[in-house]
């Protein structure tokens, strides 16, 4: 029974989950825009212990602002949102991916 125990609790800790990509969609005719090419950018987090965030809340936000500045663009159309955590004993890591077309809307 220990040993069972002992094993699943290993499996636990190096077990890591994925999610499948989310497109968001979003729409902007094109005389309004110049289309940059395809952006991604992955920005990571911890929290310590299960407990400790560390520069979590700004995950989304700082992936997608990292997306746009990549190609020097003003927006992001047709961004798909990927997660993926993976489980330490210390501390757990958490990244979020954005990719999407980038654009620099037209003044």
């Amino acid at each position: 029974m220990k040993r069972i125990f002992s094993i699943i609790l290993v499996l636990l800790f190096i077990i890591s989950c994925n999610s499948m990509p989310q497109r968001l969609s979003s729409t902007l005719p094109k005389d309004k825009y110049e289309d940059l090419g395809e952006a991604r950018c992955r920005k990571c987090s911890f929290l310590l212990f299960g407990v400790i965030p560390i520069v979590f809340r700004s995950l989304p936000v700082r992936a997608y602002r990292c997306a746009v500045q990549n190609r020097g663009g003003d927006d992001l159309i047709n961004p798909t949102v990927q997660e993926s955590w993976y489980w330490t004993p210390v501390m757990g890591i958490y990244c979020t991916t954005v990719s999407g077309t980038v654009i620099k809307k037209k003044r």
